[in-house]
């Protein structure tokens, strides 16, 4: 049940909150600069896309955790260029890719012995979580909901905020 793409695939969406074909489809292409120096993923929200059927545009922020992941994964080498930053020598289907990710986490949440109900799309929901700690209200604009009412009933974890709001802006997931 493993695939060489599991723990950049699982880092990607933990340190993105992208859903399964939005980590899939990432490029280095996708990466641009503000003005200040920020870096950011610009994406289709495909969700948006296929609910509106107009172009609709996702950002996320590239923090240091994700950037560090980005270094690893040949950012210097690769930005700008169109190649999928997850499993870029890719001759399989992105669906498979999409299935696979969320077997293998099924798969190694069972080995770890976790028996806890959680699967692949709490990766995104844990992330939504982190970025509500720091921007409250404002996490709407990220995440592309609606209302912050979806993010509190669907993805937003209390239990997760009442221990990091003290230290949101201290603690590393990857990084020093």
């Amino acid at each position: 049940m493993y695939r060489n793409y599991f723990v950049q695939g699982f880092k990607l969406s933990l340190l993105t909150g992208g859903r399964r074909e939005e980590v899939v489809d990432l490029k280095w292409s996708n990466i641009f600069k503000y003005v200040r120096g920020v870096k950011f993923f610009k994406i289709t929200n495909i969700k948006v896309e296929l609910l509106t059927a107009e172009d609709y545009w996702k950002y996320i922020p590239i923090n240091t955790d994700l950037m560090n992941l980005l270094l690893k994964l040949g950012y210097h080498d690769k930005k700008q260029t169109d190649d999928f930053i997850l499993f870029p020598e890719r001759q399989i289907l992105k669906k498979t890719i999409m299935n696979d990710l969320s077997k293998g986490f099924t798969h190694y949440k069972k080995m770890a012995n976790i028996d806890k109900k959680v699967s692949f799309k709490n990766l995104r929901k844990t992330y939504l979580s982190w970025v509500n700690a720091v921007m409250n209200k404002d996490t709407c604009i990220l995440s592309s909901h609606s209302t912050y009412e979806i993010l509190e009933r669907y993805y937003i974890d209390p239990t997760i905020l009442s221990v990091i709001e003290e230290g949101a802006l201290k603690i590393s997931v990857f990084g020093t």
